[in-house]
């Protein structure tokens, strides 16, 4: 779970440099949002507030929401977003499990990837050849 989680700090890291913002709490939903486990380790590792959604249906919820805006329903998303968009669980982090998780972070998951991009080529050049996989 943690590999998922550090990759997902990472791309929004990513994120928030490039947009020149900072995200202030997470809003999750779907199937893993249904592990208590897997929100708490994001709500550590990001050292923000995780918020589960009321459903885990929340493709649903954003295709209806689209449905609704083009039917002229709701004026925007935030107002789609306002109406349908309900708060169950919130996980708060932990400071110690976050300096742990940065550490991880920084000391060993940001270099991992330049050191294994030989070997994701290399995979690559193989499964392209492969009528298989």
């Amino acid at each position: 779970m943690e590999g998922i989680a550090f990759e997902l700090y990472h791309s929004l890291k990513r994120m928030e440099k490039r947009a020149g913002i900072q995200v202030e709490e997470l809003y999750v939903g779907g199937g893993g949002a249904r592990s208590n486990v897997a929100c708490q380790i994001l709500s550590d590792l990001f050292a923000l507030p995780v918020k589960r959604t009321q459903t885990h249906e929340v493709s649903a919820v954003g295709a209806a929401m689209a449905a609704f805006l083009a039917q002229g329903i709701f004026h925007d998303y935030d107002e789609a977003i306002r109406s349908m968009v309900h708060e169950g669980d919130v996980f708060r982090p932990n400071p110690d499990r976050h300096r742990i998780y940065a550490q991880l972070y920084r000391g060993v998951y940001a270099r991992l990837y330049p050191r294994l991009e030989p070997l994701y080529r290399r995979i690559s050049e193989i499964t392209k050849r492969s009528d298989v996989l």
